[in-house]
């Protein structure tokens, strides 16, 4: 068991920060969705037991402060101080009978509910339940932008009254395969809520892709709590996110050797290091031809465009 913890904290990605592109993202999500940025720490207070509404009016408090009326003289404040000859000179000439305390009751006093809707009706508490949903959720679409761009190289569907939406998986098949090489991006998410009339720009993040940390393969091996509007990048070899309030057991050399697994003894070939650079060459030399036969289409079709009068007088000519 302590193994398997120690592997579990070791999961390393397969993909080294110089080697994540935009061509390996796979999907975004966004976790906690917060259209106000409330205050992370609550207002302080003064410690005082004055300050709790069940001690205002609480039979011991008034039996306290009945006992303290008689033994204890308030200070007055810097607005009601008199001069002290005034303040002799109201003092009654005959002592005042000291008055006796009543004696507590006994009766067995009734608990007060303090809850707002204790005594509602279901509907009521179905009516509120569902605006303090209502108010936690929006319809959310995100648009990816490179730099040097100005209009975005893909824009997501909307998702609807969501807190924790998902998108499709990202398809950018029709991109041109220079950009798909590159390791910077802006990611901007809009969102509309009941309340208003049009989308507004929730989150504007420009990142590169070396800088994201490693969640793990699954989303289940994560423990951490996500902060407000956290984004989850979905990478070929798992997710990937971009706070910095959270530790992530991340090592710092990704090369460093981990923890021998237990494998088969028989050794098996692999690829060579000349046949793999080979690889890669043919993948550049494939994306380029694609490009190519990309642009040759183009040229053609505007070739017809321009040509199209001419090529529809010979036509009804033969």
């Amino acid at each position: 068991m302590p193994a398997a913890d120690s592997n579990a904290r070791r999961e390393r990605p397969w993909l080294i920060p110089s080697n994540r592109k935009l061509r390996h993202l796979q999907a975004v999500t966004l976790r906690n969705l917060a259209l106000s940025h409330e205050a992370t720490r609550p207002r302080r207070g003064t410690i005082d037991d004055d300050g709790l509404p069940a001690t205002k009016k609480s039979p011991a408090k008034m039996l306290a402060l009945r006992e303290a009326r008689s033994n204890m003289i308030h200070s007055k404040s810097s607005d009601d101080l008199r001069p002290i000859h005034e303040s002799v000179s109201s003092l009654p000439s005959s002592p005042t009978k000291q008055r006796t305390p009543p004696r507590p009751s006994f009766a067995k006093l009734r608990r007060r509910s303090t809850l707002e809707w204790a005594a509602s009706t279901s509907q009521q508490r179905q009516r509120r339940l569902y605006d303090v949903s209502a108010q936690r959720m929006a319809d959310l679409f995100y648009s990816i932008h490179i730099p040097n761009q100005q209009d975005p190289i893909y824009v997501s569907e909307v998702a609807e009254r969501a807190m924790n939406p998902n998108f499709r998986n990202i398809h950018l098949d029709s991109t041109d395969p220079q950009l798909l090489r590159l390791d910077e991006l802006t990611l901007k998410f809009w969102a509309k809520s009941e309340a208003m009339s049009q989308y507004c720009l929730l989150i504007d993040m420009t990142l590169s892709m070396r800088s994201l940390q490693f969640i793990g393969k699954t989303l289940s091996s994560f423990h951490h709590p996500f902060p407000p509007n956290c984004v989850i990048f979905h990478l070929t070899d798992g997710f990937y996110t971009a706070f910095t309030d959270a530790r992530v057991d991340e090592p710092l050399n990704p090369f460093q050797d981990g923890p021998a697994k237990i494998t088969n003894s028989r050794t098996l070939p692999t690829s060579s290091f000349d046949a793999l650079l080979r690889l890669s060459k043919l993948d550049d030399s494939i994306q380029d031809a694609l490009a190519l036969r990309k642009q040759l289409a183009s040229e053609l079709e505007q070739a017809l465009q321009d040509n199209k009068t001419s090529l529809d007088n010979k036509t009804q000519l033969s």
